[in-house]
């Protein structure tokens, strides 16, 4: 008879795969509700607001919905009317803390339309979609009717533990100021809401962001912290480590048990139990119950990067630490003074790596890069931890009733988080420490996975039949530690290199950057061409749209960026790139007419300035000028640089673009009459061309017939905002395009769209935007081809 060694953990691994079978089979019920008009009732659990380009802030609150086919949503607002609803009054300064402590736990009930999330609108863009789906939210209530079911009533823990966590925020505000105050209070109280992001993303990208969750770590030291105490009250064995797992109860809920908080818990629970009752403590089916619990609540849970990352840790401390520690001969180590400290540095070390080594696809896919500065800051920052937790909650509790004594606890803490951010400003400027690898597919991290469990899996065989072979012979181990070394060495950097494999292969990439432009060319060598990048309804676009959909590709260097014009839509975003070291950037080419001062601006000094910071050359184009590639070539056929030109859309760049059959004409923001100038001086074997970027964003007064009639382009592609202001595409505009033929594709409607070439034929992917169920106003009623396909009008067109 089969007998399993761990029934547990098999039990576990078998759920999971009836999960994902079930799930990939399975159709999303939530959108049977898209595009409906639902009046729902739940409780509030979280609050957060929303500053927009236009028009007035936003809220968006977590609702657990009282409904058997709606569990959770996310009810989205407008300030105006959710202070309405609730009885608030927009002239009593309201923050969002205050808010939060108002409305948490409140039932309340609400109308609206019912919404999709947003999807992966370019590669490398966070996908509201998954992360909800994940989360166990079906989709946003699109709500202005709402109110409080009934005021507040019995006594509910969940919302005192709340307002207490809220509470010793605001007097880490009081005391450290807003940045500091912003780490501590997600190290310790769970609350993210006021994390400053420059700090996390120096975290971030010097992987010590752990720190800024609550994790096995934190429930660690507060467990043990707890149980010492209490043991040195000489109070009896048993009663220590019940009190212990209570209070770590108490905790995780005071904190808002996030996944890898309840794992710790959970796992930290039944060893304290395995204690009491005498048994031995098994850590995988420890693992594997916490696992158990969680996919009970929520069985999507399993799709969490939290969820991933905080199990594999787990795993990698508890089978590939022990092999590394082994092979290395750590043990040897164990003697005083020097050599004790050198045991210590080693044994951290192969912590770090092991967990690198078990995550390392989880973090590929979630950030696409890693930092190898992080193996050596964690060996500082993560003993300091204990510190930082027992001042942090220590001081924040003391500071409710003395403000004076809390100060003086959490300065300890004030230093140790300024150190933390000394750490990795110095960390950040190691730039060539941090790997750019991009986001593996799934046959990738299957084969690096089954390397690396066939690896250490042989390694642990070995080591056992040696010790059985010491034991039994009385004689003490030796073993071949180079040959190991070498076997691990190679069997991991080859893991490593699958994972890393990314194919040359080129393509046109159109991202979704809202109101603007951004196009990133691969010439099929990894040689990386942007053309423009700026938005005016999407902030810092260089940094959240393009930077993140460079690194999801693996492009850690740019050979050249054009910048057509010096319009916010088209500029602010290369602005914001130039600001992230971690992209090579070789050269700026920017249109001839700018050498004039009449079209000088404030967005062209900040060009030059950054530029001149980065050590990046900057040049001018003018008719004639050609950049050639190894197979990719960019020709410039506008401006000549003797225009007078004062309007900076008429200063646009216009380039022919060519690889290898292929042409595509960009033409930055130029309107009607510039158009002409082009034909007149431009001979129609030029203009002729496969793929057009349309001229600024479709609008009424470009793509003239004319134009049209002499690029006849097969692809039409049109880079705009949903439901902007300007009206862009104009539906004259796109019924010209239609008349002259070919397919048009637009951001607005399709989001980020990736064209590559194959055996002659162009090869279309689309990010599959989903519109239904938004709504859309102020608007008119049209009947253009892309409106009625879609069932939406998004024109803001006047009758």
């Amino acid at each position: 008879m089969l007998r399993i060694k761990r029934p547990l953990v098999a039990a576990v691994l078998f759920v999971i795969l009836l999960i994902m079978a079930y799930d990939s089979l399975s159709k999303d019920e939530g959108f049977a509700y898209i595009g409906k008009t639902l009046s729902l009732t739940g409780r509030i659990k979280e609050i957060k607001s929303y500053d927009v380009p236009f028009g007035e802030r936003s809220y968006r609150l977590k609702v657990k919905a009282d409904s058997d086919e709606i569990s959770a949503f996310i009810l989205k607002i407008k300030e105006s009317d959710l202070f309405a609803g609730c009885n608030l009054y927009n002239d009593v300064d309201i923050d969002l803390s205050e808010l939060s402590r108002i409305l948490y736990g409140r039932e309340i009930s609400c109308t609206g339309s019912f919404e999709a999330f947003d999807g992966e609108l370019n590669p490398g863009q966070f996908d509201a979609n998954a992360y909800y789906k994940n989360e166990g939210y079906t989709g946003i209530l699109d709500a202005k009717d709402i109110r409080i079911v009934k005021e507040e009533g019995s006594f509910s823990p969940d919302i005192y533990l709340h307002r207490l966590n809220l509470a010793i925020s605001d007097k880490y505000k009081k005391i450290l100021g807003d940045k500091n105050a912003g780490s501590l209070s997600a190290m310790v109280l769970g609350d993210k809401r006021g994390l400053d992001e420059e700090i996390k993303e120096l975290y971030q990208e010097n992987s010590i962001s752990h720190l800024l969750s609550i994790s096995g770590l934190h429930i660690s030291l507060l467990g043990g912290a707890v149980f010492l105490f209490l043991r040195r009250l000489k109070i009896s064995f048993s009663f220590p480590l019940i009190a212990s797992s209570i209070i770590l109860i108490i905790y995780g809920a005071f904190t808002g048990f996030s996944v890898s908080t309840s794992r710790a818990i959970v796992m930290m629970s039944v060893l304290f139990i395995s204690f009491v009752i005498g048994k031995s403590y098994d850590l995988p089916s420890g693992l594997a119950l916490a696992a158990l619990i969680l996919i009970v609540m929520n069985h999507r849970v399993i799709y969490q990067s939290g969820f991933l990352l905080s199990f594999f840790a787990v795993i990698g401390i508890f089978y590939i630490m022990p092999e590394l520690l082994y092979i290395f001969k750590v043990d040897i180590y164990h003697k005083r003074g020097i050599i004790k400290g050198l045991h210590l540095l080693l044994a951290s070390i192969i912590s770090s790596i092991s967990i690198l080594l078990a995550t390392l696809p989880i973090v590929l896919n979630n950030f696409y890069e890693v930092s190898l500065t992080g193996i050596l800051l964690n060996i500082i920052v993560i003993p300091l931890m204990s510190l930082v937790v027992i001042t942090g909650l220590l001081g924040g509790f003391v500071a409710l009733v003395s403000e004076i004594l809390g100060s003086f606890i959490l300065g300890i803490t004030h230093y140790i988080l300024n150190l933390y951010t000394l750490f990795c400003r110095l960390g950040d400027r190691l730039t060539f420490l941090r790997l750019i690898i991009g986001k593996p597919d799934k046959w990738q991290i299957v084969l690096y996975y089954l390397i690396l469990v066939i690896v250490f899996y042989l390694l642990a065989l070995k080591r056992r039949e040696n010790k059985l072979r010491s034991l039994k012979n009385n004689l003490p181990e030796g073993y071949n530690t180079s040959k190991r070394i070498v076997f691990t060495a190679l069997m991991t950097f080859t893991s490593f290199l699958i994972i890393a494999y990314k194919p040359r292969e080129f393509s046109i990439n159109m991202l979704d950057i809202g109101q603007g432009d951004c196009f990133v060319v691969n010439d099929g060598n990894n040689d990386i061409y942007i053309s423009d990048c700026g938005s005016t309804t999407v902030q810092n676009v260089g940094k959240t749209r393009l930077l993140p959909f460079l690194k999801s590709k693996g492009w850690g260097k740019v050979d050249t960026i054009f910048i057509s014009h010096m319009d916010k839509d088209h500029v602010n975003g290369v602005n914001d790139l130039l600001k992230c070291a971690e992209i090579t950037i070789g050269r700026i080419i920017i249109s001839a007419s700018y050498t004039s001062d009449k079209l000088n601006c404030a967005e062209l000094e900040e060009l030059k300035e950054l530029a001149k910071m980065r050590d990046i050359k900057l040049f001018y184009m003018k008719k004639g000028d050609e950049i050639v590639g190894k197979d990719i070539s960019f020709r410039c056929i506008y401006p000549t640089g003797e225009e007078d030109i004062k309007d900076q859309n008429e200063a646009s760049i216009v380039m022919r673009m060519d690889y290898k059959g292929l042409s595509m004409l960009f033409t930055g923001d130029i309107a009607g009459s510039t158009e002409e100038k082009i034909i007149d001086s431009t001979g129609k074997d030029i203009l002729d061309c496969d793929i057009l970027k349309v001229c600024h964003h479709g609008s009424k007064n470009s793509s003239t017939d004319d134009f049209l009639k002499k690029v006849s382009p097969k692809l039409y592609l049109i880079s705009c905002g949903l439901m902007n202001r300007y009206g862009h595409p104009h539906r004259d505009a796109l019924s010209r395009m239609t008349g002259e033929g070919g397919r048009i594709l637009r951001t607005d409607h399709m989001g980020g769209t990736q064209i590559k070439l194959a055996d002659g034929k162009l090869i279309i992917t689309k990010a599959g935007k989903n519109l239904t169920g938004k709504r859309f106003s102020p608007a008119v009623e049209c009947d253009c081809e892309d409106c009625e396909r879609i069932k939406v009008n998004t024109h803001l067109v006047k009758p």
